[in-house]
């Protein structure tokens, strides 16, 4: 099933950021990709399937390798053609992300995974999902 969304393979664990059109995933991407050496897997639109009780998301043919940044157009980087997912992470307004959260989980096809809620656009989003990431998710 393919689903409005963007994936980095961030030290071997698939993140997937998602969030209303506008809200900062691309950017996020390559802000993960340039500050903490992640890796392109998708970006605006994922390719979800189950493999083994693990979500694989893949980037579907047409944007392989595609990235948009905005008010600049598409780039060209080196991806991966899947990966499974260890953890979503949601980007919204600001106004409607909790300081400090319970555990949250999102599930896609029975399968729940580790997520948080970001506000779009926040500077410090890479070091918040770089710390959501050290104690969630293996490998």
């Amino acid at each position: 099933m393919t689903i409005h969304a963007s994936v980095v393979a961030v030290h071997g664990r698939g993140v997937m950021l998602m969030g209303a059109s506008g809200s900062g995933k691309s950017s996020m991407a390559l802000r993960l990709i340039q500050q903490h050496k992640a890796i392109l897997i998708s970006d605006d639109y994922v390719d979800l399937s189950v493999a083994q009780d693990r979500l694989i998301a893949a980037p579907p043919a047409v944007l392989a390798g595609k990235l948009e940044v905005r008010h600049v157009g598409m780039i060209t980087l080196p991806y991966l053609t899947e990966h499974a997912l260890h953890m979503h992470v949601m980007l919204k307004p600001a106004g409607q992300c909790v300081r400090l959260p319970d555990d949250q989980q999102w599930m896609f096809a029975d399968i729940k995974l580790p997520s948080i809620h970001l506000p779009g656009h926040d500077i410090d989003n890479d070091v918040r999902i770089m710390a959501a990431l050290q104690g969630c998710c293996d490998a």
